[in-house]
Order: structure tokens, then sequence, then C-alpha cells
């Protein structure tokens, strides 16, 4: 979702997670569900900052942590 441009500090921001689902199992009937292992290998959330004249970028990867960034 994009930035309310009347508002832009309330926009909500967004999440992505990037990684790997590999299918371990599926159920035995029609309508069970099938079960994943997930590798998530990054996590990002983009969101307006305080006060609202920037964006903050955080981002999390299993070498390096979490890393927070300003963009002006």
């Amino acid at each position: 979702m994009d930035p309310p441009e009347a508002d832009p500090g309330s926009w909500s921001g967004e999440a992505k997670i990037a990684g790997r689902a590999v299918e371990v199992g599926r159920g035995d009937a029609a309508g069970q569900p099938h079960f994943f292992s997930v590798d998530i290998t990054e996590v990002v959330i983009t969101r307006v900052g305080t006060p609202p004249d920037h964006l903050v970028i955080e981002s999390w990867h299993p070498g390096r942590g979490l890393q927070v960034q300003e963009r002006r």
C-alpha cells in the first residue's frame, strides 16, 4: 500500500520476507494440510520515521543480523 498523500506519516509501512519453503509432508485425505520447512534468508520492514520526513528501513539477515538505515 502506498503512503497516503494527505498524511504520509500515517502509512503503516510494509514488510517483506525472503527465503525458501520446502514441502515436507501432506495430509492423508483431501483437504488435509500440507507441511513445509521454511528457511528465512532475509526480513525487511520499511516505515515512515518520526518525524515523517524520512524512511526507516530495518533488515535482518542470518549472517549480518539486524541493520537499520534511514533515508531522507
